[in-house]
């Protein structure tokens, strides 16, 4: 299995490096997409943070309210 893997990264690696130059082209609407997904990873992760403060908090009121 290891042998493998070492294959599949090594034939990959030698793709990579065969890759013909991308000339890129960032029109207008890039720059909406980009802020749209930076909003999302933003309230997604403020989600996580109070869900997980919320775990933490219950999980000591249950602790020392015994």
């Amino acid at each position: 299995m290891k042998k493998g893997r070492f294959v599949f990264a090594a034939a990959s690696f030698l793709i990579a490096l065969n890759a013909a130059f991308a000339a890129a082209y960032l029109d207008p609407n890039s720059g909406s997409l980009l802020l749209q997904i930076l909003l999302g990873i933003v309230a997604t992760v403020a989600i996580m943070t109070k869900g997980i403060k919320y775990r933490i908090k219950s999980f000591f009121q249950r602790i020392f309210n015994k």
